[in-house]
């Protein structure tokens, strides 16, 4: 394994997993595909701020 992902909880681990993979959640043609869209958008938020709540490690922080 890397050593930066094992550095990362599993939970945020998991929590970046979903959110790679919400593009796979717009399928369909037209209405469908618009509806398809929408709710992907709404996943990408809600995981976005799963991912913004949850502690980072000391290690990890940018250098600023």
């Amino acid at each position: 394994t890397l050593p930066a992902a094992s550095a990362l909880a599993a939970g945020k681990v998991e929590a970046a997993a979903a959110l790679a993979s919400v593009p796979e959640l717009i399928r369909g043609y037209g209405h469908v595909r618009q509806a398809s869209a929408e709710k992907a958008a709404g996943e990408r938020l809600r995981l976005l701020d799963r991912l913004a709540k949850m502690p980072v490690r000391p290690g990890l922080q940018a250098a600023e």
